[in-house]
């Protein structure tokens, strides 16, 4: 069995951990892959130039490590484990201190799959896949005005910061600071949630997952930044539109047995933020 490793540099800096859990897993009698810096370090060769498709992806590092290869391992239908060496991690399976139980784990498949839907994001001719959101973000000091379209039918007008269209695994992401719902990540909707809009009336709306959501700045809004999970992929000027619609090909993610949502969504979101008494 092939298993792939992805390791975020900035979690382990001088891959330590990375050797350890390839030495582990051969051990057990797995082949493993190698994909991006860990792969040059350690001089083997980078998977990502090769053909070769390993049964599970096991990613070390946080959320923003998963959110990188992400589109990759939905094209090509490989599931993610997400290995957590950050701080909350919510889109990651085991804590550091679980690695050692890895090989019985997938050995014994102890864990289930489930699927969730990316975006893909269509501006000026180009695609682009998302699995938590895609934003329309101001530029400059000025708010910006744009109009929302779901399946061509007139939403809104809005005079804001910013618009974020987001899944249901990005509900817990930037579309929660912006005050949008919680929905649970197997939810088949999209969510439409303004930053800071200058009205009385706006609230986040939530939409079928089959919907195609268009938004386009008007008036006199300068350029626009469009983001997809968190990265500038794009710009969009006065007029012209980016469609987002849900994605052909969903991510795959492996969750161990007896992982609930809700329990993780407050075992995790009460870590955040949090400042103990006396800390400053």
């Amino acid at each position: 069995m092939k298993i792939g490793i992805y390791t975020n540099i900035q979690k382990d800096k001088d891959f330590t951990v990375t050797q350890k859990l390839a030495a582990q897993m051969q051990s057990a009698g797995f082949e493993v892959l190698h994909y991006g810096d860990s792969a040059a370090f350690l001089g083997k060769p980078d998977a990502f130039s090769s053909e070769e498709k390993p049964e599970i992806m096991l990613t070390l590092g946080g959320d923003g490590t998963i959110l990188r290869i992400v589109a990759f391992c939905a094209e090509r239908g490989i599931p993610i484990m997400g290995l957590n060496l950050g701080t909350i991690g919510f889109l990651t399976c085991l804590e550091c201190t679980s690695f050692c139980r890895l090989p019985e784990i997938i050995k014994s498949r102890a864990y289930k799959i489930d699927p969730c839907f990316l975006l893909s994001v269509k501006f000026g001719g180009k695609e682009v896949r998302a699995l938590n959101e895609a934003v329309v973000a101001r530029q400059s000091g000025k708010l910006m005005s744009i109009k929302v379209h779901v399946n061509g039918e007139f939403v809104d007008n809005y005079y804001c910061d910013g618009f974020i269209v987001a899944t249901p695994t990005g509900s817990t992401a930037y579309s929660l600071s912006a005050g949008g719902p919680i929905v649970s990540p197997l939810s088949d909707v999209i969510l439409l949630t303004p930053v800071n809009p200058h009205t009385l009336h706006a609230r986040p709306i939530v939409v079928n997952a089959n919907d195609v959501v268009s938004v386009t700045p008007f008036g006199d809004t300068e350029t626009c930044n469009l983001l997809a999970d968190g990265n500038v992929v794009g710009l969009l000027g006065k007029g012209e539109s980016v469609v987002i619609r849900k994605s052909t090909k969903p991510a795959l993610f492996i969750k161990t047995d007896g992982e609930k949502f809700f329990s993780r969504l407050l075992n995790k979101l009460n870590i955040w933020s949090v400042t103990e008494v006396g800390e400053e």
